[in-house]
């Protein structure tokens, strides 16, 4: 498992609010997804980085297109560092049905690209991701 997630993968988590990214630390924390935030992002010596969409407070077309967006920016800034990229999504906006909406959203272009892995609705330790986020390889579930 090690070797799966060496130091050639980036792991990205989406949170949808920014309650779960206030206990964040050790590791950027992004409130936007231009090329030049991520290029940064990509470059720190932390393997994770955590991009608040704020996707709860927007009605559900809207967190779709967030979320499209904003996995769309990170798979484009990838293209120069060509790393394999991990998405675990924080969502879990029950209360204006965004939930599995925002995981579908990053499912469904990643699908695109096998060289995606996405572990759902998760939470990251720093210390603990190694053993943890091993749950769907390329769509398949180990």
């Amino acid at each position: 498992m090690g070797d799966e997630l060496s130091m050639q993968t980036q792991i990205i988590i989406l949170d949808d609010d920014p309650t779960g990214i206030q206990t964040v630390h050790g590791c950027l924390a992004l409130t936007c997804w231009d090329a030049e935030t991520l290029c940064r992002a990509f470059e720190d010596a932390c393997p994770f980085f955590y991009v608040l969409t704020n996707t709860r407070a927007y009605a559900r077309e809207q967190a779709r297109q967030i979320v499209v967006d904003a996995v769309q920016a990170i798979v484009t800034v990838n293209r120069a560092y060509q790393r394999r990229l991990v998405f675990i999504s924080r969502s879990d906006s029950t209360l204006r049905s965004h939930f599995p909406l925002e995981i579908d959203s990053i499912t469904q272009r990643i699908e695109i690209d096998k060289n995606f892995l996405f572990v759902g609705r998760s939470i990251l330790s720093r210390h603990l991701y190694v053993k943890k986020i091993l749950a769907t390889r390329c769509g398949v579930r180990r």
